[in-house]
C-alpha cells in the first residue's frame, strides 16, 4: 500500500489526510534532521485545470504552485495581472522541443533529403516562437545540449545555426526542383503536391501550440500542410508513434546521458526491437555512432568536449532534427511566503523546513 495510499518518509512534514484527487495535509515534524519546519502546516491541492489554478492564485486561495502545472501562457498571465506575488522561471531539467523528420518509411522521402531538412528550419521563425508560444520566457534551441548544461561554452563553435530566412528557404525548395503551382502550393516537375502531415501528441500545451506554430510557417512558405493532434491514447501506442509519416514534434532532455538514446542506431525504434527504442527520427548514421560510442567511452576532459563538439556539430550540420525552443517551468509564488528556492526540476520542496510565512 505504500506510495498508493499510505507514506514513509523522513521529512520536514507528516502525511496527516489524503484525498485521492483532492488534497493532502501535512503537519510539521518536529525532529526533522534538519531542524524543525518554520511553519505548522502545508496544504497541496490538486488542482488540474488550468484556468481554476489560475483563479485560485489570482483570487489568493493558493500561495505557491509546485511541479509543472503552470504553462507559459498562464504564468503571463499571472505574472501581468498579480500584484500579490512573483512567477519565477527556471529551466526545465535541460529539455528541449523539437519537430523530428522521420527517415524510416516515410510518407515523405524528403525528409531523408539534406537540403529539404535545412530549407524548412529556415522557414521557421524560432525566436517568434520563444516570444508567442513561451511568452518571451525561453530561448531558441539551436542543439539538444542546452544553454544550462556544464560545457556548452566549449561547443558553441561546433552548432552550426540556421536563421528565419524564407528567401533560403524557398531557394533551397528550387534547388530540389519545386515550383509553385497555380494554387500557390509548391510541386514537382510531375505536378505533385509538397503535402505532408505534421504530428504532435496531445500532452503538455507548449507542444501543442509549436507544432501548429511551425505548421503555419511551413503553410506560408507554399507547402500542404495537414496537423495532427494523436490523442493520448493512441500517443501510448509505441508503434503507432515510431511510424509517424513526415513530422512530429516531442520533447527531448538535453542531458548528456540521453544523446545516445535520441541519435543513436542502437535506439532507433523499429519492428525488430519492439518499437523500443527513443531516437525519435530514427535517423541512423554510422559516422554519428562512432562519435557517439567514443563520447561515453572518453574520460579526460579535453578530449571529451572535442568529442561532443563533432557530435553537436554532426546533429545541427546535418539537421538530424530541428531543435524549436528549450523549454522551461515557471514557479508563482505569494509575497506571503518566504525563503521558497526554485530548483531546475520538479523537486522544488527540498527546503521545505526553511519555508516561512509573513
Amino acid at each position: 500500500p505504500y506510495w498508493t495510499d499510505e507514506f514513509v518518509g523522513a521529512g520536514p512534514f507528516k502525511l496527516r489526510e489524503y484525498a485521492r484527487g483532492s488534497h493532502a495535509l501535512f503537519e510539521a515534524f518536529p525532529d526533522y534532521v534538519l531542524g524543525p519546519p518554520r511553519v505548522d502546516e502545508i496544504e497541496v491541492r490538486f488542482i488540474p485545470d488550468a484556468s481554476t489554478l489560475t483563479a485560485n492564485l489570482l483570487a489568493g486561495s493558493v500561495d505557491m504552485t509546485l511541479g509543472l502545472s503552470v504553462a507559459p501562457d498562464q504564468a503571463a498571465q499571472v505574472r501581468d495581472e498579480w500584484r500579490e506575488g512573483s512567477v519565477v522561471t527556471s529551466p526545465y531539467h535541460g529539455s528541449t522541443v523539437a519537430t523530428f523528420p522521420q527517415q524510416v518509411d516515410t510518407a515523405l522521402p524528403l525528409t531523408r533529403n539534406l537540403t529539404f531538412r535545412r530549407a524548412m528550419l529556415h522557414a521557421i521563425d524560432r525566436q517568434e516562437m520563444v516570444d508567442t508560444v513561451m511568452f518571451g520566457q525561453s530561448s531558441i534551441a539551436h542543439t539538444i545540449v542546452p544553454p544550462l548544461m556544464q560545457g556548452y561554452d566549449e561547443i558553441q563553435g561546433s552548432i552550426v545555426r540556421y536563421e528565419f530566412d524564407p528567401r533560403k528557404a524557398a531557394q533551397l525548395l528550387e534547388e530540389l526542383g519545386y515550383r509553385k503551382g497555380p494554387s500557390g502550393i509548391y510541386e514537382d516537375a510531375a505536378g505533385q503536391k509538397l503535402a505532408f502531415e505534421h504530428w504532435v501528441i496531445q500532452e503538455e500545451q507548449e507542444r501543442v501550440r509549436a507544432m501548429f506554430a511551425v505548421t503555419d510557417y511551413w503553410t506560408r512558405i507554399g507547402m500542404e500542410v495537414t496537423p495532427f493532434v494523436v490523442p493520448p491514447q493512441q500517443g501510448r501506442d509505441r508503434e503507432y508513434v515510431a511510424q509517424f509519416p513526415a513530422f512530429m514534434v516531442r520533447g527531448v532532455s538535453g542531458m548528456y546521458a540521453s544523446l545516445r538514446q535520441y541519435f543513436h542506431s542502437a535506439e532507433a525504434p523499429l519492428p525488430e526491437n519492439g518499437f523500443g527504442g527513443n531516437n525519435r527520427g530514427r535517423y541512423m548514421n554510422p559516422e554519428l555512432d562512432g562519435l557517439l560510442d567514443r563520447f561515453f567511452q572518453t574520460i579526460p576532459p579535453g578530449e571529451r568536449a572535442q568529442v561532443l563538439g563533432q557530435v553537436v556539430h554532426h546533429e545541427t550540420d546535418q539537421a538530424v532534427w530541428m531543435g524549436l525552443f528549450n523549454a522551461v517551468y515557471s514557479t508563482i509564488i505569494s509575497n506571503r511566503v518566504k525563503d521558497v528556492t526554485p530548483g531546475s526540476n520538479r523537486a522544488k520542496a527540498y527546503n521545505a523546513h526553511l519555508w516561512d510565512m509573513q
